[in-house]
């Protein structure tokens, strides 16, 4: 899956992820993990902080189906987990690591291109159970995490 995100970290996220699933009947479980790309922050100028983002997901979907087509509600509890480095004039470089959960609601459409094929697309909203703050010592705070954050997921899936 491709993921793209808003509101976790300084800018706009891209991701790549694999996951695996079980689906009884309307109901989907799925567990997922997502590697974003590094992002850089020159908000606080001349000190530059550099991300590196990885996500874990555990989410339950129900849906109703139509045809070759599906809709339903999600509901998602995720691990964040970032590694930040910070970096700038007497700075001595370092990293630190923090890890903290969301939880979720989303929106999940499919569409079955074969039986045992289908590409979906599944928008939504998390809501952070903690608001970890990035700082440089000496320097303060650059980046606090928001309280909530968007995205949308979309991706293909084989049915067996």
């Amino acid at each position: 899956m491709l993921a793209v995100d808003a509101g976790v970290l300084p800018w706009l996220a891209y991701g790549v992820g694999v996951g695996v699933g079980v689906r009884v009947n309307r109901l989907r479980v799925k567990v997922a993990g997502v590697l974003w790309l590094s992002q850089n922050d020159t908000h606080a100028a001349p000190y530059e902080a550099t991300y590196e983002r990885r996500t874990g997901e555990l989410s339950g979907c129900y849906s109703w189906p139509g045809g070759p087509f599906e809709v339903g509600p999600c509901m998602t509890v995720a691990l964040e987990d970032v590694t930040a480095g910070g970096s700038g004039p007497d700075v001595v470089g370092g990293t630190g690591h923090v890890s903290w959960l969301t939880v979720g609601v989303a929106a999940r459409a499919g569409w079955s291109l074969r039986r045992r094929a289908a590409l979906f697309l599944r928008p939504g909203v998390t809501f952070t159970t903690s608001r970890p703050t990035f700082a440089i010592d000496g320097v303060g705070p650059l980046y606090q995490v928001p309280l909530v954050a968007g995205g949308v997921e979309v991706g293909c899936e084989w049915i067996f």
